[in-house]
């Protein structure tokens, strides 16, 4: 049975929401709705909103509910949930709803339901399932930690950080963990975690982030740049110059370092260092930039140990 996963992002996000659902998927799409061969569990995802199974597809309402009167669906207790994405279709919203709907059979049920129906339209093109996994945007609470810090990820483009390079029941190492954004959105996404970080106070403040949210505050005072610890993945988020010294010396160090560390990495930089990641050992195995609103670009690279 085929399926369809929805992507919810601003433009500059985009590419890292492909590159999340490919992480959780496998299957490399474009756009803001693709088509995947089996279900997929979006529930840790950062911008993978919800997967659904394929009803209909069509270029309007109307087509939809053609292929729904010859296959007669039937969801005892069903809602249908409207989602608009870019470039948003010009259909008001309950004629959409109405139409995908009036030929599914079964009772409607608005307030608890047992079947939830997806309706996704985007420029000429709809989507109609039944839903099987949606986000739980936990990543959301983590804005609001007891410590923040000016250049930190945003919650949500740190849990995508985590499912580039991760999956549920292993364990990372932020070794420049800064406040723990990387930290907490790994716990949240069923991953074991560990920082580390050169600056006593920025570890501390993680710690106390940690605990906050009920996590192990498993943070170490340590050098990014030695062996201290061994995991299946390194997310991390390299110092840019801001608030601490950057120099191509300092990355190739670091990333010398890290396959020592764990096989698989996830690394956002400010600058381009696929020659280092080649030199210390890594295949590239994709690259994303995520522009700033300020002209600042940073770059995620999701790498590999040959």
């Amino acid at each position: 049975m085929s399926h369809f996963c929805a992507l919810s992002a601003s433009e500059p996000e985009q590419d890292l929401a492909l590159a999340e659902l490919w992480a959780l998927s496998g299957v490399d799409g474009l756009g803001r709705v693709v088509e995947v061969p089996g279900p997929v569990d979006v529930e840790r995802a950062a911008y993978v909103t919800t997967c659904a199974e394929l009803l209909a597809r069509g270029p309007t309402p109307e087509a939809l509910a053609d292929q729904l009167a010859v296959t007669r669906p039937t969801f005892e207790r069903f809602r249908v949930t409207l989602l608009t994405l870019p470039p948003r279709p010009e259909v008001p919203s309950q004629h959409a709803i109405v139409e995908a709907a009036r030929h599914v059979y079964g009772s409607v049920d608005v307030r608890e339901p047992l079947n939830e129906l997806l309706l996704v339209g985007t420029g000429n093109e709809w989507h109609f399932g039944r839903i099987v996994s949606r986000a739980s945007k936990s990543y959301v609470a983590h804005e609001h930690k007891p410590y923040q810090f000016s250049s930190a990820l945003p919650a949500r483009v740190s849990r995508a950080m985590v499912n580039l390079a991760a999956r549920p029941g292993d364990t990372i190492i932020d070794p420049c963990c800064g406040v723990g954004s990387i930290l907490l959105e790994a716990w949240a996404a069923g991953m074991k975690a560990v920082g580390g970080d050169l600056n006593r106070k920025l570890a501390g403040m993680t710690r106390a982030n940690l605990v906050h949210f009920g996590r192990p505050p498993w943070v170490c005072i340590a050098d990014a740049s030695t062996p201290w610890a061994k995991a299946d993945a390194v997310v991390t988020d390299f110092p840019y110059g801001r608030q601490s010294p950057r120099t191509a010396q300092l990355y190739e160090r670091l990333l010398a370092n890290f396959p020592s560390l764990a096989p698989r990495l996830a690394l956002v930089t400010a600058a381009d260092v696929d020659e280092a990641l080649v030199y210390a050992g890594y295949d590239v195995l994709r690259t994303v930039d995520l522009p700033k609103h300020d002209g600042f670009t940073r770059t995620i690279c999701l790498a590999q140990v040959r």
